[in-house]
């Protein structure tokens, strides 16, 4: 069976029915991941989302900047004496009952909760959550956790959660939590993936009304010509740019300038756009 691309994005069908499907496109050019922030034109402007708003917004502020990956207690002073926020990576421990901070590997052993007794006077900050674990399997008895956790710091408005997972995800959308949609990575981008993934985001932002959608900045030309009115979280590593530092404050600054951007992570060591 065969369907044009047209008639599946209209009728937003779930996402997994459109892999059933071979979708028509007149450009099926693959782009390397590396050449699409200065390639824009690899996504196709069907701007079929042009009303699509975010709901409610968590952070709206002309200094944009984060610090990326803060997740040892050493770090946070100085970050937020640079930065509004800070990126935490963190994993649920089903057993513990414990959010632990951490990006990859075995456990830390440094509870959320002793990471915010670490910072002087918490509620006058900022603090993405990549929750790196979070599935259907544990939403609820992390969201329990989590629920006493920053209702101890009063940080309840201060904090947004990140995850992959977008059903898991609603279920703290449904609870009023602040949440980032981190939306699936297009390795090789032309009008057919890139419509699909479009459909797909678009499916779960209709379903759970999601704070903001997130990614990479390699991935904004796709968020900006398909979602140029929701809010976007974005991230810039240095390691991740083919020009190092320089070139990615360069493009952090041009991404900056998107009243939509709310926040982009950098691991710069100061903030630039205060200069």
């Amino acid at each position: 069976m065969k369907i044009s691309i047209t008639k599946l994005i209209n009728y937003f069908l779930v996402p997994f029915s459109l892999y059933m499907y071979s979708c028509d496109s007149n450009d099926e050019s693959e782009t390397p991941v590396s050449q699409v922030h200065n390639n824009s034109e690899v996504y196709n402007s069907y701007n079929y989302y042009q009303q699509n708003q975010s709901s409610v917004t968590f952070f709206d502020n002309t200094n944009k900047l984060w610090a990326h990956r803060i997740n040892k207690t050493d770090d946070i002073e100085s970050a937020l004496k640079n930065f509004y926020g800070v990126e935490i990576d963190v994993f649920y421990e089903t057993d513990e009952k414990y959010f632990d901070v951490r990006h990859d590997g075995n456990p830390t052993g440094l509870s959320l909760e002793e990471y915010f007794e670490s910072i002087n006077n918490p509620e006058y900050h900022y603090y993405w959550l990549d929750f790196k674990n979070l599935s259907e399997g544990n939403s609820m008895a992390s969201y329990t956790r989590l629920y006493e956790v920053l209702k101890k710091f009063d940080i309840m408005d201060n904090v947004i959660i990140e995850a992959s997972s977008p059903e898991a995800l609603g279920y703290y959308a449904d609870k009023g939590i602040f949440t980032s949609y981190w939306i699936p990575w297009i390795s090789s981008p032309s009008s057919t993936s890139n419509n699909m993934t479009a459909a797909k985001v678009q499916y779960y932002l209709d379903k759970y009304s999601f704070s903001v959608i997130s990614a990479d900045y390699r991935m904004y030309p796709f968020m900006k010509n398909y979602f140029p009115n929701y809010n976007k979280h974005t991230w810039v590593k240095n390691i991740d740019v083919p020009g190092g530092e320089e070139e990615a404050i360069i493009i952090a600054k041009e991404i900056a300038e998107d009243p939509t951007v709310k926040v982009i992570l950098v691991n710069t060591s100061y903030n630039f756009l205060m200069e």
